[in-house]
């Protein structure tokens, strides 16, 4: 049978004798093709195209959303009482390697989280495209 194909009933099934006197169901079926559903590579390439989108425009959220909590008046004023967000005398790092010169008050930034999120973000990305690429 070709690809995307079932087999169909097209009639009643109909119990008969054989010559040997043995019962036998018959039932009338007939090939059904279905050429308008897409094969599994397209279903599959059209899958992919929809998880890399919405995968690119998550992380598109998040970075908007982030930037955005940078420049909000109300976390920056909760950040001035948050010891998370505190400068720490001892010399800070970021994953890329660069020395992070913190701010003297207290703030977001002096958290790292911000960064560490976008970090996370392209981890993400990285991982999911490696995944896809084996």
């Amino acid at each position: 049978m070709p690809p995307r194909s079932f087999l169909e009933v097209v009639g009643i099934p109909v119990v008969r004798l054989t010559d040997n006197n043995v019962q036998v169901l018959e039932i009338l079926l007939r090939i059904s093709c279905n050429l308008l559903t897409p094969t599994i590579e397209k279903s599959r390439a059209s899958r992919k195209t929809q998880l890399s989108s919405m995968l690119n425009h998550t992380t598109a959220e998040i970075h908007r959303d982030l930037d955005a909590l940078l420049h909000d008046p109300r976390v920056a004023e909760r950040a001035k009482t948050d010891m998370w967000c505190a400068k720490i005398t001892a010399e800070m790092t970021e994953r890329s390697g660069n020395l992070r010169i913190l701010t003297k008050e207290n703030s977001l930034y002096n958290s790292g989280m911000v960064e560490d999120i976008k970090d996370a973000c392209a981890a993400w990305i990285t991982a999911v495209r490696a995944r896809d690429a084996v």
